[in-house]
């Protein structure tokens, strides 16, 4: 048998916790509808900016090897025998991708201009998307694959890969972060267009 003194003790105690909770309820309820800022793809470019003219002060350019890569890379997606490079015309899409990747071999680049041809790739991805379905066809998927093959040699240089060794890249990796971080929101805010 309980004592009745722990009882209305028990039964006070829920009280003032049963009070406690219900004013808590609605604070707690105002600060989950609550939305976070939203920074935009925009508002990461301009933050990088200073970042990216910091590193090209300090030799933070990605040397051509990068770029000689990247389009050795992307030139095995384009059509590779006589036959489907004649079957593929000078209209082919993607064989204009290639040869306007052609004229960046042997250069350096440095990162506002990566962010550049990035968001070129992008504009011409979204050229490729089924109206009827909101997806990429088949040119949009290889156009996606070109852009990621950019997108990671940027990201996998090394020390060796860029122009002011050491503090050109301690400088780059910085401003590479925030250049990879603008690109993915880029992308959320593309797929979010459509």
């Amino acid at each position: 048998v309980a004592n009745p003194d722990e009882i209305l003790q028990t039964a006070g105690e829920s009280a003032i916790a049963g009070g406690a909770l219900s004013a808590a309820i609605p604070v707690a309820g105002q600060i989950l509808k609550s939305k976070p800022a939203q920074v935009t793809a925009e508002q990461i470019r301009g933050a990088a900016s200073d970042l990216y003219k910091k590193a090209a002060e300090k030799g933070g350019v990605l040397k051509p090897k990068i770029i000689n890569k990247f389009i050795d890379e992307i030139k095995q997606l384009a059509p590779q025998t006589p036959e489907g490079k004649l079957f593929a015309g000078g209209d082919d899409p993607f064989t204009k991708l290639v040869d306007s990747a052609e004229v960046l071999k042997g250069k350096s680049i440095s990162l506002k201009g990566a962010q550049e041809i990035d968001e070129l790739l992008s504009n011409r991805i979204d050229k490729f998307i089924d109206p009827k379905t909101g997806r990429l066809t088949k040119e949009g998927l290889k156009a996606q694959k070109v852009q990621n093959a950019f997108r990671n040699s940027i990201e996998k240089a090394g020390v060796g890969d860029v122009v002011g060794s050491k503090e050109g890249f301690e400088a780059l990796k910085d401003a590479r972060k925030l250049w990879s971080k603008s690109a993915k929101v880029s992308d959320i805010e593309r797929i979010i267009a459509r």
